[in-house]
């Protein structure tokens, strides 16, 4: 098939197969599972010591069988007798379940997420195997690369590490390579997370993508971040919680007409210091029950997903008294950072820092499932869009 759309959207991208620019001169090849990989000892021992040692315990598990003592040996020594027992004969299919286990653990790679649609605009929600991915992957790839593509389940969701080879040998083929892209994707969801992928390779990996799950194209989502268990929390539990509904976490699948009836608990004791308000004399407790009524109606009263990033961009008409008449627009990035910024909002409100009603682009960041936007004039807000891959 061919990507191509009849009416290309000016922010969409669309990238043909047919005329997708080629890297070689020849076609490339399918990198075998079971083929040995060449690595030196040094790149071996980089390779392991990015583990910490119970880490490096349950790698060397999945590699080799160990014994008691082996597991009493410190972190130095076992990777000395791994790099002896695997160095020389390691291959492709056990690096890529290593390394696939280090992104999962150590969680520091920056995700973005794109969402499967169907040719009338409805999601697309594919359960395949691990090797039907693998394998169309990695044939659709060969014909430009040579590669290696390996898929497995994990933690629920199928998880593909990518590795190709675009004419210019890597420095190392078992870390720190830039070719090396890697895909999550939970099975009945439309979505799909991806690892950074270069600009000389965006072009090629998109088509892979919608070839391997059967979609009509994939749209880039304004969610992004390093936290892969929080976007996939966000984007898809967006539909089901808001401010006055149970987080899902909390109630996941069950029949809602048997829950008890919600019951507002109201504090009878002296309020406690909390540490926002020690400089303040309390002597209105209605005031901050109050305050703290309207903090549940922005943000629900209930445990949030601990989303770390979130964006939006003002762009808006300048305004001010009737004598200034000012022209022009104003514009300005806000970018809020932290261990969960929707737990932190509030604490702002509580301090003063900022004063309610906040945008609902903020209010509401958990059941948006994106934490980019553009503020218009209008108060509106829309999800940084920017990439779609089209496909017939």
């Amino acid at each position: 098939g061919s990507l191509d759309s009849d009416q290309p959207d000016a922010n969409s991208r669309h990238v043909p197969i047919s005329s997708a620019p080629r890297i070689f001169h020849n076609m490339g090849r399918i990198l075998l599972g079971g083929a040995v990989v060449e690595a030196n000892p040094a790149s071996l021992r980089k390779f392991f010591n990015r583990f910490s040692h119970p880490e490096l315990i349950a790698v060397g598990k999945m590699l080799i069988p160990l014994s008691a003592t082996d597991l009493a040996l410190p972190k130095s020594k076992l990777t000395t007798l791994l790099i002896g027992q695997v160095g020389k004969n390691i291959t492709y299919d056990q690096v890529a379940l290593v390394d696939t286990h280090y992104v999962l653990t150590c969680n520091n790679k920056k995700w973005e997420t794109y969402q499967m649609l169907m040719s009338t605009g409805e999601p697309h929600k594919p359960s395949l195997e691990a090797a039907a991915v693998q394998n169309a992957i990695s044939t659709y790839l060969s014909s430009f690369f040579d590669v290696h593509a390996f898929s497995t389940t994990l933690n629920g969701s199928l998880w593909t590490r990518i590795f190709l080879q675009d004419g210019v040998k890597p420095a190392s083929q078992l870390t720190g390579v830039s070719n090396t892209i890697f895909m999550v994707q939970t099975p009945f969801s439309n979505a799909i997370f991806l690892s950074p992928v270069k600009v000389a390779l965006h072009d090629f990996i998109m088509p892979a993508v919608v070839n391997a799950f059967g979609c009509h194209k994939v749209s880039k989502q304004g969610l992004s971040g390093r936290n892969l268990g929080v976007l996939q929390e966000c984007f898809l539990n967006q539909d089901s919680q808001g401010p006055y509904a149970e987080y899902r976490a909390l109630w996941h699948d069950t029949n809602p007409l048997d829950r008890e009836a919600p019951t507002k608990r109201r504090r009878t004791e002296p309020v406690a210091s909390d540490g926002l308000h020690t400089h303040i004399t309390l002597e209105d407790l209605n005031v901050l029950e109050a305050e703290r009524d309207a903090i549940d109606d922005s943000f629900g009263g209930h445990p949030a997903a601990a989303l770390n990033f979130a964006e939006y961009l003002l762009d808006v008409p300048f305004q001010g008294s009737p004598e200034l008449a000012l022209s022009g627009r104003f514009k300005a990035k806000v970018k809020f950072e932290g261990p969960s910024i929707v737990d932190g909002l509030p604490e702002l409100v509580k301090a003063g820092a900022a004063v309610l009603p906040l945008p609902d682009v903020l209010t509401s960041l958990n059941s948006s499932g994106a934490n980019k936007f553009v503020i218009s004039e209008t108060h509106s807000s829309e999800a940084d869009n920017s990439e779609t891959h089209n496909a017939q």
